[in-house]
């Protein structure tokens, strides 16, 4: 509901959101993934947070994304918001991202500019090339 890319955007997020979430409800399915606002999407008027407004209109698996490092994670956890968080950008950085959670290991620093490649050569940079802890 807070992801602007593509000028993607409603003029009643929560609304509209809600109204689909509360539906998905009878069809069992496995899970909804819903992301927090970026910092980009933070910029525009967007819906924030999202996970916590929208998980008393969902009774299955939530699962969030966007910004979460451990502490926030094991937060929206406790809190009850989300049922599991996903991780995008530790995970790009930190290949071993579950064994550096559960130990306690310091993590890698992610480099944006080597993202999914940029189309460029060289692309396997940011692939193969973070260190495991």
């Amino acid at each position: 509901p807070s992801n602007t890319v593509y000028g993607m955007g409603d003029s009643d997020p929560e609304a509209t959101y809600g109204y689909v979430i509360k539906a998905l409800n009878p069809f069992g399915l496995a899970y909804i993934h819903l992301m927090e606002p970026n910092e980009g999407d933070l910029q525009k008027p967007v819906l924030n947070p999202v996970t916590s407004r929208f998980r008393p209109l969902y009774q299955g698996t939530i699962i969030t994304n966007g910004g979460y490092d451990r502490a926030k994670g094991d937060a929206a956890l406790m809190q009850g918001d989300a049922d599991l968080v996903s991780f995008g950008k530790l995970f790009i950085a930190n290949p071993d991202l579950p064994s550096r959670l559960e130990h306690n290991t310091p993590l890698n620093e992610a480099d944006p500019k080597t993202f999914y490649g940029q189309g460029k050569e060289g692309a396997e940079k940011g692939y193969t090339d973070y260190a495991f802890a």
